[in-house]
This record gives structure tokens, C-alpha cells and sequence, in this order.
């Protein structure tokens, strides 16, 4: 009988360590499935955060865009009145000119650069030269 008793005491044995071993197993388990639901919120989370940044960008990009053709569209016109002030400061020079030799014309010698144009000049001349003006400042403007 010593035999049988001391083998049920080995297997009561075991069967307490067993039983430990498997409450152990089991709250392990709840704490994987707790840190499990944890995850799959901090996933979730991290998706919308993606989706967020990632329409964000996007937004960013026609904004870049939006604004660079508006630069574009203001550099094209600032080109343009460039261009359309060099040409009429080309003909005012012209017609600076020739107010200028018309002068000295009448008066037999030539005024240096630093005296004053004369007042008024002839009337034909005026016409002339008014006329080139507005001639040049139509062309300019495209009408």
C-alpha cells in the first residue's frame, strides 16, 4: 500500500503543479488578448492619422500648385508692363530728342544738356511730335 499512496501523493503532485502552471498560462493569455484589443486601437488609430496626413499633403500640393500658377500669371504680367514701359521710355527718349534738336534748330545754336528746353514750340512741330507721341502710346497699349 505504500507503493499506491506514494504514487497518488506524485500524481497529487503533479496535478497542483499542472493546475498552477495552466492558472499562470491562463492569465497570460488574458493579458495577451487585452494588449491584443490595445493594438488594433492604436493601429486603427495610426490609419486615420495616415489617411489624415496623406489628404493633407494633398490639400498642400494644389495649394503649391494654385499658387504657382498665380505667380506664373503675375510674372507674365509683370513682364509685360516690363516691357511695355521700356518701350514707351524708348519713345519718349525719341521724342525727347527731337524736341530737343528742333530746338536748337530754331534758335541757330544748340542749348546745352543742362538748360531748359524751350517753353513752346512752333506749331507744326508740336503737332508733329504730339502726334508721334500719341502714335507711340496707342502702339503701346495695343490699340
Amino acid at each position: 500500500m505504500t507503493l499506491t499512496l506514494v504514487l497518488d501523493a506524485a500524481i497529487a503532485l503533479l496535478l497542483v503543479a499542472t493546475i498552477v502552471a495552466c492558472v499562470l498560462l491562463h492569465r497570460r493569455l488574458g493579458e495577451l488578448r487585452r494588449a491584443k484589443g490595445e493594438f488594433a486601437t492604436l493601429v486603427a488609430t495610426f490609419a486615420h492619422a495616415t489617411t489624415r496626413a496623406e489628404a493633407g499633403v494633398a490639400a498642400l500640393r494644389e495649394a503649391g500648385a494654385t499658387a504657382g500658377r498665380d505667380l506664373d500669371d503675375k510674372l507674365e504680367a509683370a513682364r509685360a508692363l516690363v516691357d511695355e514701359l521700356s518701350f514707351v521710355m524708348e519713345h519718349g527718349s525719341r521724342l525727347a530728342e527731337r524736341l530737343e534738336s528742333g530746338g536748337r534748330k530754331r534758335s541757330g545754336a544748340g542749348p546745352s544738356a543742362t538748360e531748359a528746353a524751350p517753353s513752346k514750340p512752333a506749331g507744326d512741330e508740336r503737332t508733329v511730335v504730339e502726334r508721334d507721341l500719341f502714335k507711340a502710346l496707342r502702339a503701346a497699349r495695343g490699340g
